[in-house]
């Protein structure tokens, strides 16, 4: 290798150590540096204004789970209905709360478990 590649490589690598050094380790104007990360004035979100909710779905079959693990929801567990021995199914998920509706329209019955308070 010539001289002069060297010292341009060497150049580059020393550019992109600085530019690298001088982003790392920054961040926004105005947010708190503690240990939670949250900017400054911002509260961990209660359970009445979260976006997420915890529902027993209540599926009558295998072809409904089947379609509830299509849909954009975090299945948790499922068991066996003990109200419906034949066949029915309780899926406990969370889920978006804007979902819910379109849970209902596809004739699921769904119930909100209330959050535990301790």
């Amino acid at each position: 290798m010539s001289n002069q590649f060297k010292v341009a490589m060497r150049g580059l690598l020393m550019a992109v150590i600085l530019l690298g050094a001088a982003g790392f380790g920054t961040c926004a104007a105005g947010t708190n540096s503690s240990a939670t990360g949250l900017p400054k004035g911002t509260a961990f979100p209660s359970t009445e204004t979260s976006l997420l909710t915890m529902v027993h779905i209540c599926a009558s079959s295998a072809g409904a789970l089947k379609q509830l693990r299509a849909m954009p929801i975090d299945i948790i567990r499922v068991r066996p209905d003990p109200q419906r021995p034949a066949g029915g199914i309780i899926v406990e998920a969370v889920v978006p709360k804007y979902f819910l509706p379109k849970l209902n329209a596809a004739g699921f019955d769904v119930s909100e478990v209330p959050p535990k308070i301790e």
